[in-house]
C-alpha cells in the first residue's frame, strides 16, 4: 500500500481532523487538493473532499466551475490507480 501524505484541517465546529491526501494538481495558478478521512455516507460510500491551498497553505473551498475540474482529475486519478493496481 502506498503511504499517503496527511493534512490537518479545522472543520466548521472548530475541531481539527486529520485527512489523507489522495491527489494534488495545479490548474490556472492554483494548487488543488483531493482528500478524505475515510468516513462514509448513508450509502456506505467513502466521502472525498476537495479544496485549494491558499497563500497561507490553508485549504479553502472551491467554486462550482472548479468542482468540474476536480471531478475530472479525480476520475483520472482512479483510472490510473486501477490500471496500475496501486489504489488502496
Amino acid at each position: 500500500m502506498k503511504k499517503l501524505k496527511n493534512v490537518k484541517l479545522v472543520n466548521k465546529d472548530g475541531k481539527e481532523r486529520m485527512y489523507d491526501i489522495l491527489s494534488t494538481f495545479d490548474y490556472k495558478n492554483k494548487k488543488f487538493v483531493i482528500y478524505t478521512d475515510y468516513s462514509t455516507d448513508e450509502t456506505n460510500n467513502v466521502k472525498v473532499y476537495s479544496g485549494i491551498y491558499d497563500n497561507e497553505k490553508k485549504v479553502v473551498s472551491i467554486t462550482n466551475s472548479e468542482d468540474e475540474i476536480v471531478v475530472s482529475k479525480f476520475v483520472q486519478f482512479l483510472e490510473e490507480g486501477l490500471k496500475e493496481n496501486i489504489l488502496f
